[in-house]
C-alpha cells in the first residue's frame, strides 16, 4: 500500500479559536495582508476586530477587500502588487472558498516573480512563498487545507481552472465554527453541497487511499446529517461545527485523493452560467451518483448504510439509489431544485463544455471512465 498525504502545516479548530489569529500571525511576521470579500466581514463588524487586535499587537496592517465570488487573474494580480508594495510578509485571508483561493495565490506568487497568467498556464511555482494563514467562514470548499486556488482567466473566455502548487499548502489553518452562525440559508445550502460534493467524489475517486477514505466517509456521513439542520437552524452551533468538521475533512481528502465528475463539469457549466459554483455541484450530485454506481455502488451504499439512508439489508444497488435520493433531497429542501434551469447550457456551447470537461483533472479521477456521450447525457437531463 503507497500513498502520500498532505495538508495545511497546522490546523487549530474550534469556537472561538479566531481569538488566536492576531498572536500566530505575529510569530510569522510584523506586516500583514489581510485577503478578504467586499462586504461580508465589514457589515459582520468582524473586520474591525481583526484590525483592532492587529494593531494592538503592534503588527502593520494592510487590507485588500477585492475579492468576488468567482476570482479572476486580474484580482490576484491586484493582491500581488499591493503584497509588494505594503512589504508584507504574512497573508492572512478570512473568508469563503473564494477568498482563501486568492490569497493562497498572492501568498505563493508574491516573491515569486512568476506571474499569475503564467501560473495559470502551468509555470511552476520555485518554491516557498509567503507564510499564508486561511480562515473559512463557510463550512464549504476546504480551501483551508489545500493546494489549489481555483481561478478564472478574465481575458479569456470561459477559462476557469483548478490551479495547483505543493507550495499553496496553507501554513495555517484556523477553523472557527462560530464565524459561520451568520451565514445565510443560501450561503450554508450551496457551500455545504460542495463539501458535501467533495467528500463524496472523494471517497470514489481512482486516487482514493486508506487515509482518505477515512476522512472523506466521516465527511459526507456528518454532512449527510448536519447540512439539513445546518440550513434550518443557522444559529446552532453543534451543527455548524459538525459542516465545519465534515468539510476540513473533506478538503484534507480530495487534496490527496482528487476529485471527480461533479467537479469537472461544475466549472465549464460555471464560468457560462455564473451560477454558484455549490449550487451546480448539488444539481449534477444526484445524475453523476448515479451514473457511477455501476463501478462504486458499493462505497455509495456504505455511506448510505452508515448514514441511516437505507436498511442494513438492503441491496448494494438500493443503497445506492437511496444516496443519489438523499442528494436530490438536500437540493429540494434547500430549494436548490427550483434553480435548475438557470442551470441550463445553450447547445451551441455543447462541444466547449465537453471538451473542457473531459481535459479535467478532476474528470480523470472519476471512478468511472467518462466519455463525450456520457457528458452529453447529463448536460441533457439539466
Amino acid at each position: 500500500m503507497d500513498f502520500l498525504f498532505k495538508t495545511a502545516g497546522n490546523i487549530l479548530f474550534g469556537a472561538g479559536k479566531l481569538q488566536k489569529l492576531g498572536h500566530l500571525v505575529g510569530e510569522m511576521g510584523g506586516s500583514v495582508m489581510l485577503v478578504t470579500g467586499r462586504t461580508a466581514l465589514k457589515k459582520t463588524g468582524l473586520l474591525d476586530k481583526i484590525l483592532a487586535d492587529f494593531k494592538g499587537r503592534g503588527l502593520k496592517s494592510t487590507v485588500f477587500d477585492a475579492v468576488p465570488p468567482e476570482p479572476t487573474l486580474g484580482v490576484v494580480e491586484d493582491g500581488v502588487m499591493l503584497a509588494k508594495s505594503s512589504n508584507a510578509d504574512v497573508i492572512a485571508a478570512v473568508g469563503g472558498g473564494s477568498v482563501l483561493d486568492v490569497g493562497k495565490a498572492v501568498a505563493a506568487l508574491a516573491p515569486s516573480g512568476i506571474t499569475p497568467r503564467d501560473f495559470f498556464y502551468g509555470t511552476p511555482i520555485p518554491g516557498n512563498g509567503l507564510p499564508f494563514v486561511a480562515v473559512p467562514t463557510t463550512a464549504g470548499t476546504g480551501s483551508e487545507v489545500t493546494a489549489v486556488s481555483v481561478l478564472i482567466d478574465d481575458g479569456k473566455a470561459h477559462a476557469k481552472v483548478g490551479t495547483r502548487s505543493p507550495y499553496m499548502f496553507p501554513d495555517l489553518a484556523i477553523i472557527d465554527p462560530v464565524l459561520m452562525l451568520t451565514a445565510p440559508p443560501d450561503v450554508t445550502a450551496n457551500s455545504g453541497m460542495d463539501a458535501l460534493c467533495q467528500a463524496i467524489e472523494a471517497y470514489v475517486s481512482r486516487g482514493a487511499s486508506l487515509v482518505t477514505d477515512v476522512l472523506a466517509a466521516d465527511a459526507a456521513q456528518r454532512m449527510i446529517l448536519a447540512l439539513p439542520n445546518a440550513y434550518a437552524d443557522g444559529g446552532n452551533l453543534a451543527h455548524r461545527e459538525n459542516m465545519a468538521l465534515g468539510s476540513l475533512m473533506g478538503g484534507m481528502a480530495f487534496a490527496n485523493a482528487r476529485l471527480g465528475l461533479v467537479h469537472g463539469m461544475a466549472h465549464p457549466v460555471g464560468v457560462r452560467t455564473g451560477l454558484p459554483h455549490g449550487l451546480i455541484c448539488g444539481l449534477l450530485l444526484p445524475a453523476v451518483i448515479r451514473f457511477n454506481a455501476p463501478v462504486c455502488g458499493e462505497k455509495y451504499a456504505r455511506l448510505a448504510w452508515e448514514s441511516g439512508l437505507a436498511p442494513r439489508d438492503s441491496s448494494v444497488e438500493e443503497a445506492a439509489e437511496a444516496l443519489a435520493a438523499q442528494a436530490d433531497r438536500l437540493n429540494n429542501i434547500m430549494s436548490l431544485s427550483s434553480r435548475k434551469k438557470e442551470l441550463r447550457v445553450p447547445k451551441e456551447a455543447w462541444p466547449a463544455v465537453v471538451e473542457q470537461v473531459l481535459i479535467s483533472g478532476s474528470t480523470k479521477s472519476n471512478p468511472r471512465y467518462v466519455t463525450p456521450d456520457d457528458v452529453l447525457g447529463i448536460l441533457g437531463e439539466l
